[in-house]
C-alpha cells in the first residue's frame, strides 16, 4: 500500500536510508522531514500488508538545479518558481537471510 508517511514512519525511514546508501553520510531526520514540507502530497510510504514501511518516496519541488543533499530547502512560495520536474527517490529493501537486499 502507498500511503502519505507519518511521524512514527521516520524511525524506519531512516534506517532504510542507512541500509541502502551505506557509503554515504545519510541525510538526518530533519533535512528529510523538510523535504515532506515541500512536497506533502508527493512524499510518500510504502507499506506491507501489515502496514510496516518497507519503502518510501521524497519527491518535492526545488528553485535550484541540482537538488543536492544534505540541505533543507526554503519553502517556494510563487509556483513560478518551481522547475516541473521533481526528484523522485525511492528506497526499497527486504531481509533475505538476515541480509539486508537493495531493490
Amino acid at each position: 500500500m502507498i500511503r502519505s508517511i507519518t511521524d512514527n514512519d521516520w524511525p524506519v525511514i531512516l534506517d532504510i536510508q542507512a541500509a541502502v546508501y551505506p557509503d554515504i553520510t545519510p541525510e538526518t531526520e530533519t533535512v528529510l522531514r523538510s523535504k515532506l514540507t515541500l512536497g506533502p502530497q508527493t512524499c510518500l510510504a510504502l507499506t506491507d500488508q501489515q502496514n510496516c514501511v518497507v519503502g518510501y518516496c521524497l519527491a518535492h519541488p526545488w528553485s535550484r538545479d541540482p537538488a543536492g543533499l544534505h540541505t533543507i530547502y526554503p519553502t517556494i512560495v510563487a509556483a513560478a518558481t518551481y522547475f516541473t520536474s521533481m526528484i523522485w527517490l525511492l528506497h526499497l529493501s527486504t531481509q533475505v537471510n538476515d541480509s539486508v537486499v537493495r531493490l
